[in-house]
């Protein structure tokens, strides 16, 4: 194994929207109709992929909540969108552990371009990965087998010689499909262990 390949969300940063919503509104209700207009309509994976212009996605979830009354509240999660996300404290130390273990380090994550500008130290730990792709940069999303073998290009990796880690099982069959090693992550404190005794065998 020369190659290890992380997604980011719910692995190396910590994504809480239940959470993030929390912190701003104490109505149920509000945040109901805010997680649904994000997610029912798929305007979140629509900003992941990075096809649409992010001021129509804007518009849209102004509207689709406006609808219900809720326009002011909608404003104001997408104007701090950053918070629902921040960096593991393992994160660092992790990659350079593996560096330092002659390994190559990249990431392989759906990512907006609007998250990624409203919370960059969140993400900080890319400038010591060796490279890596987000999907809005590329129109793609995970498990488009299509993003798998376009990180494998860019890099000359060669798939089998490549673990990848993700927290969504289909990820990580779509990453098998394409001939990647590949692992359900769950948390650092059983996957640390994991991953070593993984590398140690192949």
């Amino acid at each position: 194994m020369k190659y290890i390949i992380f997604d980011i969300g719910n692995v190396l940063a910590d994504f809480q929207w239940k959470q993030y919503l929390n912190s701003l509104f104490s109505d149920e209700k509000t945040r109901e109709v805010l997680t649904k207009a994000y997610w029912d309509y798929e305007l979140w994976r629509e900003m992941d992929r990075g096809a649409m212009p992010q001021s129509t996605i804007k518009r849209e979830l102004l509207r689709i909540a406006a609808a219900e009354g809720y326009e002011k509240e909608m404003q104001l999660s997408y104007e701090r969108i950053g918070e629902c996300i921040w960096q593991f404290s393992y994160a660092k130390d992790w990659i350079r552990e593996l560096k330092a273990a002659g390994y190559k380090v990249y990431y392989l994550s759906n990512y907006s371009r609007y998250l990624i500008a409203e919370n960059p130290r969140a993400l900080d730990f890319t400038e010591l990965m060796d490279g890596g792709i987000y999907s809005c940069d590329v129109q793609l999303l995970k498990p488009d087998l299509a993003i798998y073998d376009m990180l494998c290009r860019r890099y000359e990796l060669d798939p089998k010689e490549c673990l990848f880690l993700d927290d969504k099982l289909i990820n990580v069959i779509a990453a098998r499909e394409c001939g990647l090693h590949s692992l359900v992550f769950t948390n650092y404190e059983e996957m640390k262990p994991a991953v070593d005794a993984y590398l140690k065998e192949h």
